[in-house]
């Protein structure tokens, strides 16, 4: 992050309307060449679709990544990276915000600091990370089905706890 300036922006380019040092390049190319020429570009370039090129800009114009296929070089991370923007993108919004999740508090165990950022989407604003904690229900028989095993209520919730998750168990339920 400390190569570049927010606020960043999430954009669709035409495969020729930018150019940018993709990571582990020395030349710039446009998000069309990077398909045809660099080594991810190519081995992903299914993942693209029409000639519309997903961006991340900084607010300089400074392309920070074309996600899924590559990163840029400007933000290769090094010995000497103190401060990381994590950018995750996908297609399911459960599956980004999970991931996200788990990347940012596995970095804080081990000391990082977590910052909060607003996600501006054409009709809301959502702020990143959420780390509220979300209540889940199931059932034992269910959970004994889809592992194959025989667990009493008990057994059940001292695992979900080995696993850091509070569990009670309450009407036939698990939360």
């Amino acid at each position: 992050v400390d190569k570049v300036k927010p606020p960043f922006y999430y954009e669709e380019v035409s495969g020729d309307e930018i150019k940018f040092v993709p990571l582990n390049s020395d030349e710039e190319m446009t998000p069309r060449e990077i398909l045809e020429k660099h080594e991810k570009g190519i081995k992903y370039a299914h993942l693209i679709k029409d000639d519309k090129f997903p961006i991340i800009l900084d607010s300089e114009g400074n392309v920070l990544s074309m996600p899924p296929i590559i990163n840029g070089e400007l933000t290769r991370v090094t010995t000497e990276t103190r401060n990381l923007l994590i950018d995750v993108t996908g297609t399911d919004k459960n599956a980004v915000e999970n991931t996200l999740n788990i990347i940012v508090t596995a970095l804080a165990d081990r000391g990082g600091t977590i910052f909060k950022t607003e996600v501006i989407y054409k009709d809301k604003k959502i702020t990143y990370p959420n780390l509220e904690p979300k209540v889940k229900e199931t059932s034992p028989e269910l959970i004994n089905k889809t592992l194959g095993l025989n667990l009493n209520v008990g057994e059940i919730i001292s695992c979900l706890r080995k696993g850091r998750m509070d569990a009670i168990y309450e009407n036939g339920k698990l939360k």
